[in-house]
């Protein structure tokens, strides 16, 4: 088993927590921006509401901005530290073993009509078969079976 990356399902055993971590940051800043820009657009609005002279100012509308105030702090306290939604861990995909010894059976089909000399250039074919099969067959073993004349085996 090697590593594969990440996935957002998973075991807690394998849990990054650095990832998770980063993406519950990422996610905090993104949920965050707009509701903070409202804010400061509020507390804005409240302080020229309140520089203006007595005369001139509504408290109705500075009502309306410390309850809008309020409201958009409440928001953004109300943004989870960490969510499932940012949890990531580490992912195993399983990776081939190559196989250092190998057999390969050569059977010939030997008919009453095939002459001994096509059935010695059969036999020629087989070993050419499994040098193209080159370093994976190091310590393969071939073994020739054509009935009439038995088994022979090469290494």
């Amino acid at each position: 088993m090697v590593r594969a990356g990440l996935s957002r399902d998973g075991v807690p055993s394998r849990i990054s927590i650095t990832r998770s971590m980063r993406e519950a940051y990422a996610r905090r800043i993104a949920m965050r921006a707009p509701i903070k820009r409202a804010l400061r657009e509020a507390i804005d609005a409240l302080e020229a509401e309140e520089r203006k002279d007595t005369v001139l100012r509504n408290p109705t509308r500075i009502a309306e901005l410390k309850a809008e105030i309020e409201r958009l702090e409440k928001r953004i306290a109300g943004v989870p530290f960490i969510d499932t939604y940012d949890l990531r861990y580490h992912q195993l995909s399983a990776q081939p073993q190559p196989s250092n010894q190998a057999v390969m059976f050569c059977v010939m089909d030997v008919s009453g009509s095939m002459t001994q000399k096509p059935q010695r250039h059969r036999q020629a074919v087989f070993p050419a078969a499994l040098s193209v099969l080159g370093e994976a067959l190091r310590e393969g073993r071939v073994g020739f079976c054509a009935p009439p004349y038995g088994c022979s085996g090469s290494q």
